[in-house]
């Protein structure tokens, strides 16, 4: 639509995945059930890896196309822990061929972290923290959520932003405002 009408056909500014790993684990299991496999990999030969990368693949190369001509958001889940092993890319919660595929593609590569602590009395809400109200016993519980546009230890991330900070309030529309994508 967008190749042959320009991004305005498409009825939108932005398409937002949410969430590429999601869609990874259900293209898994559809590749599975295709190969006659309980799971990806239940069988050493023919066992639907290749058929998944080079599928899994294309729908990366097409979100590359598409954000030619609208802003285009792909979220993935990050492991806890990862392994350092499988490429600059491991900590996004995808298969190793595919996270770098992802990283190599990608325009921006952000991460979000979240902290929960008990609030004291000094402590207030802002862009970044919110405070729970009191509960039955007077606590508070605040949650500090930050999305990161650059690596921070073994988090990898990055964009080619000109208007954002290291660390943004996780508010995808004010940081895409920010950087004049909305």
């Amino acid at each position: 639509i967008c190749e042959k009408n320009g991004g305005a056909a498409l009825g939108a500014s932005a398409v937002i995945v949410d969430s590429g790993t999601q869609f990874s684990d259900w293209h898994q299991q559809d590749v599975a059930k295709e190969t006659n496999q309980r799971f990806m990999g239940d069988v050493s030969k023919a066992n639907g890896w290749q058929q998944f990368n080079a599928e899994f693949s294309a729908f990366i190369d097409d979100l590359g196309s598409l954000s030619k001509y609208v802003t285009t958001i792909i979220i993935c889940h990050a492991k806890e822990k990862m392994d350092l092993s499988k490429g600059d890319w491991a900590g996004l919660n995808l298969p190793p061929q595919m996270a770098l595929k992802m990283g190599r593609t990608a325009n921006w590569v952000l991460y979000q972290s979240k902290r929960s602590y008990a609030a004291g009395e000094k402590d207030k809400a802002d862009e970044y923290v919110r405070i729970s109200e009191p509960d039955a016993n007077g606590a508070r519980k605040a949650v500090e959520v930050v999305i990161h546009t650059e690596t921070n230890g073994l988090w990898l991330a990055a964009a080619n932003a000109r208007n954002l900070k290291a660390e943004e309030p996780a508010n995808m529309a004010l940081i895409l405002k920010k950087e004049g994508l909305l």
